[in-house]
């Protein structure tokens, strides 16, 4: 995924990690996280790198890399560790040579949309033609020939939210191609009312963001452990309190 596409972004410019010391001769599970501006980050306090501190505080072992999605899906090409986020379904329809791959998934912590934003106050697009001769923004990692097929807007290849939530909001485009909660995340930042989309209209709805792993014991104990403890933090609320009010969370089952 960027999310589904998505689903394929990490980033590393310098290692950092978390990991408490495992027992001589386990193996140490390394997960490669793709660079979000408002959700992942380097030694960042963002909502995601909220959520692994406190899945290490809780006694989660791991180590945690983060970097651009080119850099994250060569690591993960080589055969070994974890992707996050994305999940089993991003990653097999944006790289199918891993459908026949043995791979492992953790619970979604929350859920991905593919949307289309107009600036607030401005008509919803509710049907993709309305797209037709529209100034679009996108980012650089979704491919206009797939999600804007068959239609003729004039696209604009971005490289991040922020810069299209500024372009939209000085009227410079009609229309964001973006994902749920980064564009809203990105409104937030800038402090701008926060870009609308029309509910019933997604060009992808509910991709789970999860942990994928090269299928090991090493990977499904620790999948096990990490479902376990998200379960605790979503019916605490904790969850929800750490990841903010945009994001759609799906109920742990008790």
């Amino acid at each position: 995924m960027k999310y589904l596409t998505m689903a394929m972004v990490l980033m590393v410019v310098g290692d950092f990690s978390w990991a408490a010391q495992l027992d001589s001769g386990d193996e140490v599970v390394h997960i490669y996280g793709h660079a979000l501006n408002y959700r992942l980050q380097e030694n960042g306090k963002q909502q995601y790198n909220k959520l692994f501190n406190k899945l290490a505080g809780m006694g989660l072992d791991f180590t945690l890399t983060v970097r651009p999605l080119t850099r994250v899906m060569r690591k993960f090409g080589e055969g070994s560790g974890c992707f996050f986020p994305t999940s089993l379904n991003a990653i097999k329809k944006s790289a199918p040579q891993y459908a026949s791959v043995p791979l492992v998934a953790s619970a979604p912590v929350d859920q991905i949309s593919l949307r289309v934003f107009t600036r607030a106050g401005a008509a919803k697009i509710t049907q993709l033609k309305q797209l037709n001769d529209k100034r679009v923004a996108l980012w650089a990692g979704l491919d206009p020939e797939i999600f804007l097929a068959g239609l003729n807007p004039i696209v604009e290849i971005t490289p991040s939210e922020e810069v299209r939530v500024r372009m939209l909001e000085a009227g410079r485009i009609d229309a964001i191609l973006g994902f749920t909660p980064d564009v809203l995340l990105a409104a937030d930042a800038l402090s701008v009312s926060p870009p609308q989309y029309d509910e019933n209209l997604a060009l992808f709805r509910d991709e789970g963001a999860s942990v994928v792993c090269h299928d090991s014991p090493a990977t499904r104990a620790f999948v096990q452990q990490f479902d376990k403890h998200l379960a605790a933090l979503k019916h605490s609320g904790e969850l929800r309190a750490i990841l903010g009010p945009y994001v759609e969370i799906i109920p742990a089952s008790r």
